[in-house]
């Protein structure tokens, strides 16, 4: 379930990037029509690029911090009583 929620905002993107009809502004649909202005305006794609980039990484890092907080046998991983210490 975790995998289908935070990679919903790359399917987007991707479908959008595909030029499937899209009644709304969409990022991908920003970067596909940039496309011809890259050589002149590179900032036209690099707006949406980064939005698209610091959603992904937030609902990553979000999921991480769950599932850090929610995992048992990470927390007591953790404590610092497993093998090896000094």
């Amino acid at each position: 379930m975790g995998g289908f929620l935070f990679g919903a905002p790359l399917v987007v993107v991707q479908v959008s990037w595909r030029d499937a009809p899209a009644p709304t502004p969409e990022w991908g649909r920003m970067i596909a029509e940039s496309r011809e202005f890259l050589p002149e305006a590179w900032w036209y794609a690099t707006a949406p690029g980064v939005a698209i980039f610091v959603v992904v990484m937030g609902f990553n890092l979000v999921g991480d911090g769950l599932r850090d907080f929610l995992d048992p046998r990470i927390r007591r991983g953790a404590s610092g009583s497993g093998a090896g210490g000094t």
